[in-house]
């Protein structure tokens, strides 16, 4: 992944002095080209389910007995297993049943999530904005992977792309509480800045995680998917998502879905788009049930 041009001043050597009359995006953007943010780990337990579901011989005994040491991930399982979104009719007890319903693809997916909304999505005087982030990031992944459906590409792929696109929120926002307890700063600083550097930060988280690159590109070019060099595709279908998922919340910014961009490029036809329409009442029961 290309590395981030943000300024042409050579790279620091030394952590960036604490203010200088600079603005809160230079600092931001020295903070991250420097090398010194501080990316949060894929969780033990997420990591070890991610590797273990990717073996085509998954052992699902020990893929429960890693879960259930990390309870909200093996609650948050059985919850969806039984759930009426999954057509539950007989209740199942275990988490070896859990999956065996879920299937390992929603099983490493709830890895994801589980990990993103408990130990990502979390910065202290942000909760309620960062939940509401969350759900829609959600969304996004949701319609992501239906955009995928649509055209027969990879869903899972496409899901994670649109759970983490906006996943460098959060971090820029934590490092955010070094700077603002030196320097108060609007929110409209905040958001200006977080809003320019979050899709290169995702990009960035992603890979440390171990995803793909193909993943990480469509992360970090979803708002200008036509500087992707390798995964326009990927980027174009987390943009149309990302989109979908705002029409969720009336306040958030709308884009007229039937003229959108990316409808071209991705061989969209209107039963499509229509079907995509439709599903916004299904979505949003999902993302409140998840979230």
């Amino acid at each position: 992944m290309a590395a981030l041009d943000i300024h042409h001043d050579p790279l620091p050597t030394t952590m960036p002095p604490p203010d200088g009359g600079r603005s809160l995006r230079e600092r931001l953007e020295e903070l991250v080209d420097s090398g010194y943010l501080d990316l949060p780990i894929l969780p033990t337990v997420a990591a070890e389910v991610v590797a273990l579901t990717s073996n085509e011989e998954c052992d699902i005994r020990k893929l429960a007995e890693i879960v259930r040491r990390d309870q909200a991930m093996a609650g948050h399982m059985l919850r969806m297993a039984n759930s009426a979104t999954n057509r539950a009719v007989v209740h199942v007890a275990s988490l070896t049943q859990a999956m065996s319903r879920l299937g390992m693809q929603m099983v490493r997916q709830f890895a994801f999530v589980i990990s993103c909304q408990n130990r990502v999505f979390r910065v202290h005087g942000r909760e309620e904005q960062l939940k509401k982030l969350f759900g829609h990031s959600l969304a996004t992944a949701l319609y992501a992977q239906e955009i995928a459906r649509a055209r027969r590409s990879n869903v899972e792929e496409s899901f994670l792309a649109g759970l983490l696109h906006d996943v460098g929120r959060p971090v820029l926002l934590q490092a955010l509480t070094d700077f603002t307890t030196t320097t108060p700063f609007s929110e409209d600083d905040v958001e200006e800045s977080v809003g320019a550097l979050h899709a290169y930060v995702g990009g960035e988280l992603a890979r440390q995680w171990g995803l793909s690159d193909r993943l990480g590109e469509a992360i970090a070019h979803h708002h200008n998917p036509a500087a992707a060099p390798a995964n326009r595709e990927g980027a174009l279908t987390v943009r149309l998502a990302d989109d979908l998922a705002h029409r969720l919340d009336p306040d958030a910014p709308q884009v007229d879905i039937l003229m959108h961009p990316a409808l071209g490029p991705l061989n969209l036809y209107p039963e499509d788009v229509e079907r995509l329409l439709g599903l916004a009442e299904k979505i949003a029961a999902q993302v409140e049930e998840l979230g």
